[in-house]
This record gives structure tokens, sequence and C-alpha cells, in this order.
């Protein structure tokens, strides 16, 4: 979200904190649920925040990966088969994580515990063939 002034972007202003900056910048003093009305004019909704990594953005890394695809045609060059491996999990059974209650509610589910079982897939891929 913008600042006033649009100087910086963060996801993270709460309704207090927008108080804060509105009465900085206006120099009055408005209530979080005029500035709550207010957000809500432009389809702000609250939602959980997708985290992105810092380290996933940094020079040295993208240097690395140059580094690496430099490697790669290299050896695809030479005529090496390289295989690429790749795991991953997932649960069996799952419940969902979200729900909606009246606001100042938590909202809950009453639910027997699920016993699940986890499950690992690997597999492999070349050039001309998947390895599983």
């Amino acid at each position: 979200m913008k600042e006033l002034g649009g100087r910086s972007t963060n996801s993270t202003l709460n309704l207090e904190r927008l108080q804060e900056i509105t009465e900085g910048f206006c120099g009055i003093r408005v209530s979080t649920s005029t500035i709550a009305n207010y957000i809500g004019n432009f389809n702000y909704t609250l939602k959980r925040l997708h985290v992105k990594a810092v380290a996933a953005d940094t020079e040295a890394l993208w240097q690395e990966r140059r580094d690496f695809s430099l490697w790669f045609l290299q050896k695809r060059a030479e005529g090496r088969c390289l295989v690429f491996v790749d795991e991953t999990g997932f649960r069996v059974a799952s419940r969902t994580s979200y729900g909606r209650s009246e606001a100042g509610d938590r909202a809950e589910i009453h639910a027997p515990g699920i016993r699940d079982r986890n499950i690992s897939v690997v597999a492999g891929i070349t050039s001309t063939t998947v390895l599983h």
C-alpha cells in the first residue's frame, strides 16, 4: 500500500500506522474506521501475506545463476547427459485452514484429529526421458 504522497510501498501497514501517517502528512487526526472505509473504496482487503526472501534477489545470486547457465551450456555442448532431480511431498488428508465468523469471534470447527500420512515423490528428467 502506498503511503500518503506515494513515498513507499508497504503491505504491512495497519490502520493505526496509517492514522499516524495521515496526521503527520495532513495535520489532522482521522479515525481508523474512516481510514478503513476509505481503503475499502480502493478494493484493498486484508489477506494472508506472501513472504519473499530478501536473499532471493541479490547480485551475488544472479551471478551464481549466470555461472550455472554457462556451466550447463558447456556440458550440453560436450554431449554430457544431465539429469535434473526433484522431490516433493504432500499430505494425503488435509482440511481447510481459513474460515469466516462474525467480527470479534474466532473461526472454529469441531472435527476429529486427522491421522494422515505423507507421500514423497522423486523424479528425474533428461533431455530425452523422464525417470521415476
